[in-house]
């Protein structure tokens, strides 16, 4: 008979957690048994104290069995144990939900799902939906859906010509459509108390408020033409402060079903003069770029995060009719702005095992951020 790890003395379990440095460490300890689960989500001073660091965005993608899928760690280059379950369904319902809540082989826990009214957009009545994302191109919240119910808006860019809907929770009964831009969307996020998106051919730059339910307080800001064809836009937002916009430039090998990043360039938006302003470099600063989520990190909080750059993964290409082809989500690597290089040859130090396994997924991997208020 083994060690009965799950009946440790309290005590020795405490002082075991108290010696883990690494966030992702001790969130893992706390997903060994209950009995650890318990030890690590009563330890509220350190759970406060890890909430206000960074941490290092992991990969969740699609095993193309049965809705399950894995989770990722980059940073120390290994597929976690646990197996998220997610549901399948394609009825056009936006749910949120938290996967880590969902576990499979574990009780699913409350809260892990939230039900958000029926999604219905006027222009769906006129038009076919047959998009591979099942209606919604890409999806925001602005807080916890949980622990700030109150200040969170949930935002979605949604098929067929990629216009905007949101949803205050705790505030409306309904969606409200806003269906009268004249170009697509690509990407929306909350800055500053404002929302920004960004779309069409000439990369409009739109503001805009959401205080009440019908708000169409939509600004223009600025514009900005890539100088090149096949490019992928990111807003991102850093510190809550500054805006940046990432432009990824991709080329497509038809023949191959292959297509591959070659640059990336990013500008600052200047909120006095209403114009982008070219960086050349993000300093401290890592980016994590992919479907539905950009995310920027202190690389100096994380270890083994590399600095000025940019961690990206095979996103949906509108552009294209390009999805995987029979190579599974290929596109994926690190790219250093200082050398002005992509590492391709070994992206992210991704393992063979782990290569393998996003390579048979059938949808987009996405970054998610662990939130250990949920222990």
């Amino acid at each position: 008979m083994g060690p009965d790890w799950a009946n440790l003395p309290t005590e020795v379990v405490g002082l075991i957690s108290e010696r883990l440095t690494l966030d992702r460490d001790y969130f893992l300890f706390g997903m060994v048994c209950k009995s650890w689960h318990r030890k690590t989500k009563n330890n509220a001073i350190r759970i406060s104290t890890m909430s206000t660091r960074h941490r290092a965005p992991m990969l969740l993608f699609s095993t193309g069995n049965n809705g399950v899928w894995r989770l990722y760690d980059v940073m120390r280059d290994k597929v976690l144990d646990l197996q998220v379950k997610l549901s399948k369904k394609t009825d056009f319902t936006i749910t949120l939900i938290n996967p880590v809540f969902r576990v499979k082989g574990r009780k699913v826990k409350e809260n892990s799902i939230i039900c958000l009214p029926p999604f219905n957009p006027p222009s769906w009545e006129r038009v076919w939906i047959g998009r591979p994302n099942y209606g919604v191109y890409k999806a925001t919240i602005t807080a916890d859906p949980i622990l700030d119910a109150d200040n969170c808006v949930v935002l979605v860019i949604y098929e067929d010509r990629c216009q905007l809907a949101f949803i205050r929770l705790n505030k409306d009964k309904m969606w409200t459509y806003i269906e009268d831009l004249r170009f697509v969307l690509f990407e929306v996020v909350p800055v500053r108390n404002q929302f920004y998106a960004i779309g069409g051919d000439e990369s409009q730059l739109l503001s805009f408020d959401i205080t009440t339910r019908f708000s169409s307080d939509i600004k223009f800001i600025t514009t900005r033409r890539a100088n090149e064809c096949f490019t992928t836009l990111y807003l991102v937002s850093v510190n809550e402060e500054e805006l940046l916009m990432v432009v990824r430039y991709i080329d497509h090998d038809y023949d191959r079903e292959k297509r591959v990043t070659e640059k990336f360039e990013i500008f600052k938006l200047d909120y006095l003069k209403r114009e982008w302003i070219e960086k050349k470099g993000l300093g401290d600063v890592a980016l994590f770029l992919g479907d539905n989520s950009t995310v920027a990190v202190l690389a100096s909080d994380i270890p083994g995060c590399r600095s000025n750059c940019i961690y990206f993964t095979h996103d949906h290409d509108r552009q294209t009719t390009i999805e995987f082809g029979g190579r599974g989500p290929h596109d994926l690597g690190v790219y250093d702005l200082e050398s002005r290089i992509v590492d391709s040859q070994r992206p992210f130090t991704f393992s063979k095992l782990a290569m393998k396994m996003v390579g048979n997924s059938i949808r987009p991997p996405i970054w998610i951020v662990p939130t250990f208020q949920y222990l």
